[in-house]
């Protein structure tokens, strides 16, 4: 008997594990009651496939942005030559929802008399935009927005390169995405305060207009394309001593390449190329270091922390 029960013993076991190698079931889709508030779960997608992550794409509470970089500014004006060495400091916090504000600051320096009395940094104007998500449509690859935004730009005294003047800020941004190329414009409007030291001068409300095309050419490298023009009308002030007369404008490029080091980090290399000069070079007592391209071009190194 045993020399019957062995084999057949062999036999079932070796056929148990030959029938577990393969499942000819059909995989049975997942269920939702009828009433139930419950969404089904996707699939997880590959890593690979997923399209690169936005300013839109955020965690819990939203995504936070935080950018140093060094710009060194070759000035050629009438009144004015040298280098001009210049940090800023960036911040961006867009929540959940549909709210964003942006906050800016910058330093200078420089060893030119004709620019500032002493070499040390100096501080510059700090700068705050508060947003609004107006338009979203598509998905993250072909993404389009509408942005709408305000602020203003605080006047700093004690300074040879900040302004004494405080300027409110209105702005739109639009923003069109096709897979790894995006397109965006921006509009921004000034209206320039009366400055309260009495040897700066004095100008009339300013108008920004950029537009910005973006490639991500892998995972860790992309390259943008921002050309910009800037009109300041002019102000006729008889109780200054120095006014804008007459309305002037100039036009930039600012070519900018993105690598990244790590999956949060992110290492910028640009430059800024005026391709208008102004009809008047001496509007260095304006002091608008702040806005690209007002006083020659430049070059431009930082980092990017993105949470």
């Amino acid at each position: 008997m045993k020399s019957i029960y062995l084999p057949l013993l062999i036999t079932l076991f070796f056929c148990q594990n030959a029938i577990a190698l393969v499942d000819y079931s059909e995989e049975s889709p997942s269920f939702t009651p009828k009433n139930s508030r419950a969404k089904r779960i996707p699939k997880r997608k590959s890593i690979a496939s997923l399209p690169a992550p936005t300013k839109s794409s955020s965690g819990p509470s939203g995504m936070f942005e935080l950018s140093t970089d060094y710009e060194s500014i070759n000035v050629q004006s009438d009144t004015a030559v040298g280098k001009v060495s210049k940090l800023n400091f960036d911040g961006y916090f867009e929540t959940n929802y549909n709210l964003f504000l942006d906050l800016s600051f910058w330093t200078a320096s420089s060893e030119q008399i004709a620019i500032a009395d002493q070499s040390d940094y100096q501080k510059g104007n700090p700068v705050a935009k508060m947003g609004f998500n107006f338009f979203r449509h598509g998905a993250v690859s072909e993404m389009s927005s509408i942005d709408i935004f305000g602020g203003a730009s605080f006047g700093a005294k004690n300074s040879n390169f900040a302004t004494s003047r405080t300027d409110k800020i209105f702005g739109v941004t639009s923003s069109k995405r096709f897979m790894q190329f995006v397109f965006g414009m921006q509009y921004e409007y000034r209206i320039t305060g009366a400055p309260k030291d009495s040897v700066e001068m004095g100008i009339g409300n300013m108008q920004l207009l950029s537009a910005t095309l973006g490639w991500q050419v892998s995972r860790d490298i992309s390259f943008f394309l921002e050309g910009g023009t800037v009109k300041i009308a002019g102000k006729n002030d008889a109780d200054r001593e120095l006014s804008l007369g007459e309305k002037v404008s100039f036009g930039y490029v600012n070519p900018e390449l993105q690598l990244g080091i790590s999956p949060s980090v992110q290492l910028s290399l640009g430059a800024i190329f005026r391709t208008k000069r102004l009809r008047q070079e001496n509007i260095v007592a304006a002091k608008l270091w702040d806005v690209k391209g007002s006083y020659g071009s430049s070059i431009i190194a930082g980092l990017k922390l993105s949470i």
